[in-house]
């Protein structure tokens, strides 16, 4: 299958607000992208929420072909940092809540989640639509993960007391439905933990004043049409408007920086590394990081 043919291209409104009025902020992939990856997509903002997304959007066509080999597509995160650092996380869930009880990780990946959960005492559950990401679960933390989309996984209603989405709402093509559904299965009061990439990071910003600098209309914003398949971009507002509307209320939201995978084989790739190193610091300081850290309690009965 060709690049062209992994995708459906659907006009769509914001995800986050359905408005249907954006203006465009650039372009990504293909020749709009460094290194020439994936297609090129029109990336906009939403005018009335500031929600960033590819419109048309970029569905892919078969999500196995794309999120498969799990060391592959995870090579640039290392298992066991992960743990460590969501065992601090969890630390942080069950404070807020009082206590350890049934969790369900929506999107779980190679199941570095359930698995510290499970071995902190949560009674934990994972869903997650690779095939291979969910088998990967079982062989390697002997952790079962239904196979499938959390709208065909038939949870009871109102049966989890916390419910996980790590690094996965900027994949999926309506996470308004996606968060209904968590909305649904949550008991009343229950919490709900989001990280995502913050797309008005200051990391961002001056990435998109850099090309602008150089002559292109590209953005740093996103990656539909090539791994990791970002094609919801979430601010602060954005994130907000989106869990008010599907029933939630935000309770905390911080940003943080992961650490940079920029080469540094060179001159001109260490001045940019260490350009970025500073850029991030700053970002930390004035809370503009390159991602949310997000929790959000269930306020419809």
């Amino acid at each position: 299958m060709s690049s062209e043919s992994m995708f459906d291209w659907v006009e769509q409104n914001c995800c986050c607000c359905n408005h249907d009025n954006n203006v465009i902020i650039g372009y990504r992939g293909g020749d709009a992208h460094v290194s020439g990856k994936g297609i090129k997509c029109t990336i906009v903002s939403c005018s009335n929420c500031g929600h960033i997304y590819p419109n048309p959007m970029p569905v892919l066509v078969d999500t196995n072909r794309a999120y498969k080999d799990a060391d592959e597509y995870f090579v640039n995160n290392d298992p066991e940092e992960r743990i460590k650092e969501i065992t601090l996380i969890l630390h942080q869930v069950e404070k807020r809540l009082g206590y350890k009880g049934k969790l369900l990780d929506v999107g779980s990946g190679r199941g570095e989640l359930l698995y510290a959960a499970k071995k902190s005492g949560w009674e934990v559950q994972g869903v997650e639509t690779s095939e291979e990401f969910a088998d990967y679960s079982k062989k390697k933390y002997d952790i079962d993960v239904k196979n499938c989309s959390l709208a065909t996984a038939e949870y009871p209603t109102e049966h989890f007391d916390v419910i996980t989405l790590r690094m996965v709402m900027e994949h999926l093509y309506h996470p308004e439905k996606i968060l209904e559904e968590i909305n649904r299965l949550l008991k009343y009061d229950g919490l709900l933990w989001v990280n995502a990439p913050n797309e008005l990071s200051l990391y961002n910003r001056i990435g998109n004043l850099y090309f602008r600098t150089l002559g292109k209309n590209w953005v740093t914003q996103l990656s539909p049409t090539f791994a990791p398949y970002h094609v919801q971009g979430f601010t602060k507002n954005s994130m907000r408007t989106l869990l008010l509307r599907t029933g939630f209320k935000l309770e905390y939201l911080d940003t943080f920086n992961e650490k940079l995978l920029l080469p540094t084989s060179g001159i001109k790739q260490c001045v940019e590394h260490y350009a970025a190193s500073m850029i991030n610091y700053v970002a930390l300081l004035t809370n503009t990081a390159t991602f949310m850290n997000v929790f959000a309690r269930k306020i419809s009965a």
